[in-house]
């Protein structure tokens, strides 16, 4: 009789054995409804390469010949006591004839009606400007017509003055009207050429025109002092 019991109990838990293997019956989950815990090791991952990033670097043009590449060199900078500042250009001045040409280009050709006056070039101290004194350069005088009505000269207003040349390194190019400085005479005119008396040698001149662009007088070229004394220079134009 027992051997008859304890053959049932081998059976069952033979059964019970086999049903845990096969998940059926989980052996230490009785009572609970969880899920059977997988044994399945997940699939390892992998990581695709996506596509390669464009290159910074242009590939050249297929049969097309590319020109040299140009090289921009900066500038140094060209504060005071720099070794490295570059020279300046020495500056390139018009001759009469282009001057006459640049500011009055419809002229015709015309004797000069006008020479200097003799006597003139005259160097003066600055008697027109005393709150100057020194501090001052010019070109003054006056355009004189003289004739049997007027034997000591009519001076002649609205006569163009112009001056160009290159002084101390810097570029004179400047134009008045005769009659706006009065204190010369009434066909008087006055250019201001630096702010202090300077040297020079034949690197400045002085040419009169008509309002049309016509040339009354030659250029004349002329000097300038480095004396307080003789910082004003004279010449008057007379016919």
């Amino acid at each position: 009789m027992i051997k008859k019991i304890l053959l049932v109990f081998a059976i069952f838990m033979a059964i019970g054995l086999v049903l845990s293997v096969l998940n059926i019956f989980p052996v230490g989950h009785r009572g609970t409804n969880l899920p059977p815990v997988s044994t399945v090791e997940p699939a390892e991952m992998t990581m695709t390469p996506g596509p390669a990033a464009p290159s910074l670097t242009a590939a050249p043009t297929q049969g097309k010949k590319t020109g040299p590449t140009s090289t921009v060199t900066p500038l140094s900078h060209q504060g005071p006591g720099n070794p490295t500042k570059p020279p300046f250009p020495t500056p390139v001045l018009p001759n009469p004839q282009s001057f006459r040409r640049l500011y009055f280009p419809q002229i015709s050709k015309q004797e000069p009606l006008f020479q200097v006056q003799p006597g003139t070039p005259a160097y003066l101290k600055n008697f027109v400007h005393p709150d100057r004194g020194c501090n001052w350069l010019s070109l003054a005088g006056q355009v004189i017509e003289t004739g049997d009505a007027s034997p000591n000269g009519n001076p002649l207003p609205n006569l163009v003055v112009g001056v160009l040349g290159l002084l101390d390194g810097n570029v004179i190019n400047q134009m008045t009207l005769t009659g706006l400085a009065a204190d010369y005479g009434p066909g008087g005119y006055e250019i201001q050429l630096a702010d202090k008396p300077l040297a020079s040698t034949q690197a400045l001149w002085v040419q009169v025109f008509d309002l049309k662009g016509q040339p009354m007088t030659e250029p004349v070229y002329f000097d300038t002092k480095a004396e307080c004394s003789q910082n004003v220079v004279l010449i008057n134009f007379k016919r």
